[in-house]
C-alpha cells in the first residue's frame, strides 16, 4: 500500500516560488515497476512514477530546474516563505510537475543554470522526447531532438558513465548512422540493449523498440524463507512472503527488491529513488 505523508514545501531555485514535494509513509513500488515496458534507449514506460521526476517546472516563473537543487539549497528558504503565507495562500500551492518537452528544450537553449549536470539533463530529455516515437517504424525526429542527440554523442565520448558505449551506439542508430552504430558496438558487452541496437542497425531501422531485461538475468536464487536475518556486513534483511526482500544498512538506508528483480532505494531521510537492476 502507498501512503502519503504530509508534503514538504520547497522553493524554486529561480524565483523562490513555493511548490510541494511528495513524501511517503510507505510505498508500493511493485504496483508501479513490475508491469513497466523497457525500451532500446534505456527508458521505461508507462511513467507511473512521474512524480519522482528528476526535473520540474515552476508554476510561478515557468522555468525548469533540477529537483536536486530543491533538496540541497532551498529547504530553509521554503520554510521561511511558508511561515509568511496565509492558510488560504498555502492551499493554492501545488506539487511540482515534470516539464513539457517545449519547456525543457527552451531551458536547454536558454542556457539555464539550474539544470544541474548538463549531460544528465540531455540524456533525460532524449528519452523523454522519444516518447511519441516508441514502437513506430516511421520515426522522424524533430530538429531540436536531432540537435540534442548530436551534442550527446560528443559529450558521451570518453565520459566514463555507465553504459556509455551502448548509449552512443543507440544514438547513432536513431540518427540513421548505422555503420557508426555497428562500429561502436564492436567491443561492447552483450545484453538486450546492444543486441537490439545491433539487430536494427543491420536492418537499417531507426525504430525505438521494446527490450526484455529478464533475458539477461540469471536464474533467480532461491528466495529466503520469510523472516529477519542479520548479515555479516551489519545489515538487516527482512524477507516477506511472496519473495520481496528489504535490506536495511547500518546508516539507515534501505533497499527493497521485488521478486522480479526491481529495486527501490530509500535513504535515511526517507527520500525515494528507483532503479532497475540486473538481478
Amino acid at each position: 500500500m502507498t501512503i502519503l505523508a504530509p508534503p514538504q514545501y520547497v522553493a524554486c531555485p529561480h524565483c523562490s516560488g513555493l511548490a510541494m514535494k511528495f513524501r511517503f509513509v510507505s510505498f508500493n513500488y511493485n504496483l508501479h515497476l513490475d508491469d513497466q515496458e523497457h525500451w532500446s534507449d534505456g527508458a521505461t514506460t508507462p511513467d507511473d512514477l512521474s512524480f519522482l521526476t528528476s526535473y520540474a517546472v515552476c508554476a510561478h516563473c515557468v522555468q525548469v530546474y533540477s529537483v536536486k537543487l530543491l533538496n540541497e539549497i532551498n529547504e530553509q528558504v521554503a520554510k521561511q516563505q511558508e511561515a509568511m503565507l496565509s492558510p488560504a495562500a498555502q492551499d493554492k500551492i501545488t506539487y511540482y510537475q515534470k516539464p513539457s518537452l517545449k519547456n525543457a528544450f527552451r531551458a536547454l537553449s536558454a542556457n539555464n543554470t539550474k539544470l544541474g549536470n548538463e549531460l544528465s539533463f540531455r540524456l533525460w530529455l532524449w528519452r523523454e522526447s522519444n516518447t511519441d516515437y516508441r514502437d513506430n517504424p516511421y520515426t522522424q525526429f524533430s530538429a531540436p531532438r536531432i540537435d540534442n542527440m548530436r551534442v550527446l554523442l560528443t559529450m558521451l565520448e570518453h565520459s566514463g558513465i555507465e553504459n556509455e558505449t551502448e548509449i552512443r551506439a543507440e544514438l547513432y542508430r536513431q540518427l540513421g548512422q548505422f555503420k557508426e552504430a555497428l562500429a561502436t558496438l564492436a567491443n561492447s558487452k552483450d545484453n538486450v540493449y546492444t543486441r537490439a541496437t545491433r539487430k536494427f542497425s543491420e536492418q537499417q531501422s531507426i525504430e525505438i523498440v521494446k527490450v526484455d531485461p529478464q533475458e539477461d538475468r540469471p536464474d533467480p536464487k532461491p528466495n529466503k524463507q520469510p523472516g529477519v536475518y542479520f548479515e555479516a556486513d551489519c545489515s538487516t534483511v527482512i524477507a516477506y512472503p511472496g519473495g520481496c526482500v528489504k535490506t536495511i544498512l547500518s546508516d539507515g538506508s534501505r533497499s527493497i527488491r521485488s521478486k522480479r528483480g526491481h529495486e527501490m532505494d530509500i535513504d535515511h531521510r526517507g527520500e525515494v529513488g528507483y532503479r532497475t537492476i540486473h538481478a
